[in-house]
């Protein structure tokens, strides 16, 4: 009989270990614990789909540091957006060709219409200087900012998002970033999270808009050991319990 209940992969520490992960000597993978005499794999700063991928290259026991919030949740693996065939580019380059000619053709007519107004004008084959005004500009307010961690070194593809609303952005390779604010209230809460490091939040007031640096803690909330891989959802709703 088959089972429609997809597997689920949970991972657990049974028993936590307790020695100082500062202290290890930095490995490749993480660290080497002199106690324990492995190598200490360092989960906390990998995606899920990175996490599955390197458990199903290891055979054996595996010790690992891993957030907490990845140890009380089934890891979810996510499908990348499948490449385009050739077909799909040929069509894209098509359109765009078209945009193109379409664009000139609008400025071409454009063109000859302001120089029929201007001849139009008696005694006067300069067009008037004098702007007409259809519509307000507003100036562009931005809030910009860096995030680093406690050494300051940038931390990369951190989410900057403004608390409660859809508004969203993430740091660039130099720990950089930057948001609109024109269409905000005059008081929001700016929300900085990223794995492996303690969220912070900050109340902006769009009347006093300065660069931001941003210093971001390590997540405390972690848990070392042996970890124990359930694929069974039966099995993790036991453990739970």
């Amino acid at each position: 009989k088959t089972s429609c209940m997809k597997n689920e992969t949970h991972l657990y520490i049974p028993q936590s270990c307790h020695e100082d992960w500062n202290k290890m000597t930095p490995d490749t993978q993480g660290k080497f614990c002199a106690s324990c005499e492995k190598i200490v794999v360092d989960f906390i700063l990998m995606t899920d789909n990175e996490v599955l991928a390197f458990l199903s290259k290891k055979a054996g026991h595996i010790c690992g540091r891993f957030d907490t919030e990845q140890l009380q949740r089934p890891l979810i693996e996510t499908q990348l957006q499948p490449r385009k065939n050739w077909k799909y580019w040929l069509a894209s380059v098509s359109a765009l060709f078209l945009l193109g000619n379409k664009s000139s053709a609008q400025v071409t007519e454009q063109h000859l219409f302001n120089n029929s107004i201007t001849q139009s004008i008696k005694g006067d084959t300069v067009p008037k200087t004098e702007p007409t005004t259809m519509g307000k500009v507003i100036s562009e307010r931005l809030l910009e900012g860096v995030v680093t961690d406690t050494s300051n070194v940038p931390i990369q593809n951190v989410l900057i998002q403004i608390k409660d609303l859809k508004l969203c952005t993430t740091t660039d390779i130099h720990g950089r970033f930057s948001l609109h604010t024109n269409n905000l209230p005059k008081k929001f809460t700016l929300m900085i999270a990223s794995i492996g490091y303690r969220t912070q939040e900050i109340l902006i007031n769009k009347n006093n808009l300065t660069p931001l640096k941003i210093q971001l803690k390590e997540n405390i909330l972690e848990l070392m050991g042996d970890v124990i891989i359930v694929s069974n959802p039966a099995l993790a709703r036991k453990r739970k319990k």
